[in-house]
């Protein structure tokens, strides 16, 4: 390349390098601030506007630049951009966007056109907060609670209440309304409030109720016992019953009884008879068993109420034999054999030996002289049972002698015997002796005797 070449290339760079040098200086300097941020520009053009579109600055039309759009452009000029705040609105079932500086709950709702009610209620980024309340900015979401009208039936009150709950339970709260956990409440209180509702409360009253030893203090919406008792989830079984009863109107104190019934059956021994029946085949004073006897059986029915563990009553609802008795049958003899012994007297003939309880008497003793037959209290006169040996019998005594029963023993003193004596010659006799009773036979014989053998 030639010298020339080259001083006319070096030339035409300098000629462009001038001229860059002045469109650069005469281009005016801006300086754009949006929300506090700044940074600056040389831009070429007449007014705000082409410097905002110029520079790649959105602009939306809720956004608040200052100076004005049309104003004319000058060197060193500050732009102030102020962005709108994206705020949503969820009113009446919708949801809507809206762009602003403001930073009053109800001048938001004013731009997005949404009026309200007395007592409708604004929630603020969450938080429920007086319509007026002003913050250092927009909030990010506006919630409008509309106000409802709901009837509130409390017992024998009504009461309209215009509240911003959306339960039933919240619409309670706002009127100061407490409940127990035994109230209820119709519609319940988790169930969404709607314009014009009714809502019932049905109040619970305090009630005791004693069962099974304990004491169980509790409300209730029950009109009877029963509804109480099945709302308690207790049961009534067989016998059971309460105070007051079940179809009764609540009362304050309930007491549940718990009733057993337990039967049982008592068995007594019915004794049997002996029947005693004459042998002629038989020697006197021998018995025989024709037939045993055997108890019987007689029963009785009983029974026990309970009622907690009480015994009220014990009685006998029915008796009866279950197994009758059966006689016991015995033969006794009756046939006299005379028989003989030797003694010290000589060889006696008697019909009849006894074992009897020996005792010795004498005048001074019995304070008497005279048998009640009228002999002389004297040895050889006896006293006796009639009933076991007859008055007049001649009998024989061991050791003592024959005899005669001629006195009476003061009882009836079955198989005893009193041995007579003067009172100079009484001897002692204790124990049983042998008492033979001579022949001939009485003409009346006793031949059951109370003991004998």
């Amino acid at each position: 390349m030639s010298f020339r070449t080259l001083r006319f290339a070096g030339a035409v760079f300098f000629v462009f390098l001038a001229v860059a040098a002045l469109y650069w200086f005469s281009l005016d300097k801006i300086t754009f601030s949006i929300n506090g941020k700044t940074f600056s520009a040389r831009l070429h053009g007449e007014t705000v506007g082409d410097a905002i579109k110029m520079a790649e600055v959105l602009v939306d039309s809720a956004d608040i630049v200052e100076p004005a759009m049309s104003t004319p452009l000058s060197d060193g000029m500050t732009i102030n951009i102020k962005k709108a705040e994206q705020v949503a609105v969820e009113a009446d079932g919708q949801i809507l966007r809206v762009y602003t500086h403001a930073t009053d709950p109800l001048i938001i709702l004013s731009e997005a056109n949404i009026q309200l009610g007395e007592n409708d209620e604004v929630i603020v980024d969450g938080i429920p907060i007086k319509q007026h309340t002003i913050t250092q900015r927009p909030p990010r979401v506006l919630r409008v609670l509309r106000a409802m009208v709901v009837t509130i039936e409390d017992n024998n009150t009504s009461i309209t209440v215009s509240t911003t709950a959306q339960t039933v339970g919240g619409a309670l709260t706002n009127a100061n309304l407490s409940l127990f956990v035994a109230d209820k409440v119709i519609p319940p209180l988790d169930a969404p409030l709607t314009e014009g509702m009714r809502v019932q409360i049905n109040r619970s009253r305090p009630v005791t109720v004693r069962i099974d030893g304990r004491m169980i203090i509790t409300r209730t919406t029950a009109e009877t016992v029963q509804e109480a008792l099945v709302e308690l989830g207790i049961a009534l079984s067989g016998l059971d019953y309460v105070i007051p009863n079940e179809t009764a109107p609540l009362a304050a104190e309930i007491q549940v009884v718990r009733v057993t019934e337990t039967f049982e059956i008592i068995e007594e021994a019915l004794p049997y008879r002996t029947i005693l029946r004459p042998d002629g085949n038989l020697p006197l004073d021998v018995r025989a068993t024709l037939q045993p006897g055997e108890q019987g059986v007689f029963r009785r029915r009983y029974r026990t109420r309970l009622e907690d563990g009480q015994m009220i009553s014990h009685v006998q609802l029915d008796s009866w034999i279950e197994k009758h008795p059966i006689d016991e049958i015995v033969v006794y003899g009756t046939q006299i054999q005379i028989r003989t012994r030797p003694t010290e007297i000589g060889q006696i003939e008697y019909w009849r030996v006894l074992t009897m309880n020996v005792g010795a008497y004498s005048p001074a003793l019995a304070g008497k002289n005279m048998t009640s037959t009228g002999e002389i209290l004297r040895k050889g006169v006896v006293a006796v049972d009639p009933a076991v040996i007859p008055l007049g019998s001649r009998v024989y005594i061991e050791g003592y002698g024959q005899a005669v029963a001629a006195d009476v023993l003061p009882e009836a003193s079955g198989l005893s015997i009193m041995l007579g004596y003067e009172d100079d010659h009484i001897q002692p006799w204790s124990g049983e002796v042998e008492v033979y009773l001579l022949t001939p036979p009485p003409q009346f014989i006793p031949y059951l005797l109370q003991e004998s053998p």
